[in-house]
């Protein structure tokens, strides 16, 4: 068996249940969760007026709105409570007109001849063009063709660079990510535009030849600026089968690590909706949550940090894979498949605890029964939870000689020293910025080790206790 730094994919974490010291004994959380909520007054002024002015416009009621937009230090623009929010209420709902569906961004497209037409584009693809379309039009054509009716949208969205991972020189992304399981994660994404790119080609090069569109509309700097666009601001409705769409105004909401509020469709409102999860006061910042994700992930793909030891999502990453020399490999295979698991896969340590199917997993990986029978008995035992012992050695502890090899192993692959990292961070300020991209991620490698080096410390105390008979 294998082991190394990195991920699958993005989704592969978000849904998966973690033991905390039952897994490890021993195992604590080591930075206190601070909510980074400011209670100071802030300028109630709205500073995008424009914005709401185009939603009256388009038959939403701004005017009742307890939410205004301001410029925030060190996170750029932000809704702030302008009066009372209580918590559960409707404070938000953004109506089905002014959200940006994917048939929506077909339809008003000037490509909508041939989007028409059976496509396999996704919904990425789709919302992409639109973007770019919105942009040329707004940007080069002046905002002045009538078909540039979301221009007042597109003009408070930013230009590049965003701060994704996108941004990034390669350079960068080789070496700020070296040795961290974010490399993966990061080649994951980028390779995801550069796909979106060449999937779109047949498409613009018949738009052109029809004369559907200018010659320089839909460069691939304007579709790379609006798939960094997608991937900071998109939202993903699981009422709606998953669609992904852009909704204005509500995409202005900034993530906070501990928030349990997200952005919903309901269908009885038939709006995307938001119900705070806490009261705020006037010149609250509102915060909504993007999801269970490590400040790694949120530096990739929103290009900002939390609070150095706010997230409680924080994780360093590791991969594994049944060796092609396990005498039982293909009776492993099959029993993790019968247990629903892949025989390469990739898991998110945290620093309270580890994701619960991980150790199972290992000491799957790390035995060697007697034969392709005892496999599949022994799979079931272990994801059943229960440890049985092979030639005498418990399978927890087997899984857990492999854990900490494996954690020490990702210590020794990082090239940057821990002192100079920490140095760096220190250096660095929470939130975002493209030019804070260096410390930000040398906040995370920090971070990451403190992970990895306590998993390992655990691991080991409790092998000994294994060995004791404990």
């Amino acid at each position: 068996m294998s082991i190394s730094a990195g991920t699958k994919s993005l989704s592969c974490y978000r849904n998966k249940s973690y033991q905390s010291c039952s897994a490890l004994p021993g195992l604590g959380q080591l930075f206190r969760r601070i909510s980074g909520q400011s209670s100071q007054p802030l300028d109630l002024v709205d500073s995008q007026p424009e914005l709401l002015q185009w939603l009256q416009e388009r038959q939403y009621d701004a005017c009742k709105l307890k939410l205004v937009t301001q410029e925030l230090p060190g996170q750029g623009r932000g809704l702030v409570a302008n009066a009372a929010v209580c918590k559960g209420e409707l404070l938000l709902a953004v109506p089905q007109q002014l959200i940006i569906f994917p048939e929506t961004a077909a339809a008003e497209s000037c490509l909508a001849p041939l989007l028409s037409q059976p496509q396999q584009l996704s919904d990425w693809s789709l919302l992409a063009l639109f973007l770019a379309e919105q942009l040329y039009l707004c940007d080069r054509a002046g905002g002045s063709s009538s078909s540039a009716a979301w221009a007042p949208y597109i003009g408070v969205l930013p230009r590049n660079p965003i701060g994704t991972v996108l941004d990034w020189s390669q350079k960068d992304v080789d070496t700020l990510l070296a040795g961290s399981g974010l490399a993966s994660t990061a080649a994951m994404i980028r390779i995801g535009a550069q796909l979106v790119w060449q999937d779109l080609q047949p498409l613009l090069t018949a738009a052109k030849q029809q004369g559907l569109c200018p010659a320089d509309m839909f460069s691939k700097a304007d579709i790379y600026w609006a798939i960094g666009i997608c991937l900071s601001r998109s939202v993903r409705l699981a009422d709606r089968g998953d669609q992904v769409v852009l909704v204005p105004f509500a995409d202005l909401l900034n993530h906070e690590p501990s928030c349990e509020a997200y952005l919903l469709w309901e269908e009885q409102q038939q709006a995307v909706v938001l119900r705070p999860d806490r009261d705020y006061s006037p010149g609250q910042q509102v915060f909504i949550s993007y999801g269970p994700k490590s400040s790694g992930e949120l530096l990739l793909s929103y290009g900002f940090c939390p609070p150095a030891g706010s997230n409680p999502h924080d994780a360093a990453r590791l991969s594994f894979s049944l060796q092609d020399s396990d005498p039982w490999l293909q009776a492993k295979q099959q029993a993790l498949q019968r247990q629903g698991k892949a025989s390469s896969e990739s898991f998110a340590l945290r620093i309270d605890g580890l994701p619960a199917e991980l150790l199972p997993s290992l000491a799957l990986c790390a035995a060697q029964p007697q034969s392709a029978a005892e496999v599949e008995a022994l799979a079931d035992e272990l994801f059943a939870g229960r440890w049985p012992s092979i030639g005498g050695v418990s399978c927890e502890q087997l899984a857990l000689e492999m854990l900490a090899k494996a954690c020490k192993a990702a210590l020794k692959g990082y090239p940057q020293q821990a002192e100079a990292d920490r140095q760096l961070a220190a250096a660095g300020q929470a939130g975002g910025g493209f030019a804070h991209r260096r410390e930000l991620m040398a906040a995370v490698r920090v971070r990451e080790r403190q992970i990895l080096s306590r998993t390992e410390f655990v691991a080991q105390q409790r092998i000994r206790q294994l060995r004791k008979g404990a």
